[in-house]
């Protein structure tokens, strides 16, 4: 599995990403990512898979008592954690719930990194709960993710996870979210067991 960091993933090794591959005549574009209608209709019919998740790095900009500080992020499937098979260092990680519009029951539930966790708070288990300015909007931290995990791209480490349904509301009418034609969504997938791809 290509760029996939493996070190906190106990199923790593049936972990695929997937991707589209465009043919046009005299050239041939690889590895372009997906949307979420692509990604539900394999949720929905693709028989080898056991899960699949998008995820898209975002730059959060996060409201603290010094000012307004940029964090690297990503917006993530509710589904994603449970796919990875990890489990919260403090409070839950999202759930399928949490990726709604509008949010789930706790409004716009926030993961954060165990690295910021430990770094701007201390590692205190008070900042479950704890409402935030992230990006011009509150969201609550629900969980903290398991020491180690560094996300699913090369090269980024997010300290906030957001569910994807908290894409329109940061980019409005630019929302890909709802869009047919757009792809942005760097897709992973959990292979059934007994299945194999060479």
């Amino acid at each position: 599995v290509t760029g996939v960091q493996t070190c906190a993933l106990p199923i790593s090794g049936r972990l695929v990403r997937i991707s589209l591959v465009l043919d046009n005549p005299g050239d041939t574009v690889p590895d372009l990512p997906l949307n979420s209608f692509m990604i539900d209709s394999l949720r929905r019919r693709a028989t080898t898979l056991s899960g699949i998740f998008g995820w898209c790095p975002y730059f959060f900009v996060l409201k603290e008592d010094t000012g307004l500080h940029i964090y690297d992020g990503a917006m993530v499937s509710g589904s994603t954690f449970q796919i990875l098979g990890l489990h919260a260092a403090a409070g839950r990680l999202l759930k399928p719930d949490d990726d709604r519009p509008g949010g789930g029951p706790d409004g716009w539930a926030a993961v954060i990194s165990y690295r910021f966790w430990q770094q701007r708070f201390g590692g205190a288990p008070s900042i479950i709960g704890r409402q935030l300015t992230l990006s011009g909007h509150t969201v609550t931290v629900v969980g903290v993710a398991p020491r180690g995990f560094e996300g699913m791209v090369v090269a980024a480490q997010p300290d906030f996870f957001l569910p994807l349904e908290y894409e329109p509301v940061l980019r409005g009418a630019g929302s890909l979210l709802h869009r047919r034609g757009g792809i942005w969504l760097i897709t992973w997938a959990r292979l059934r067991p007994g299945i194999r791809f060479s």
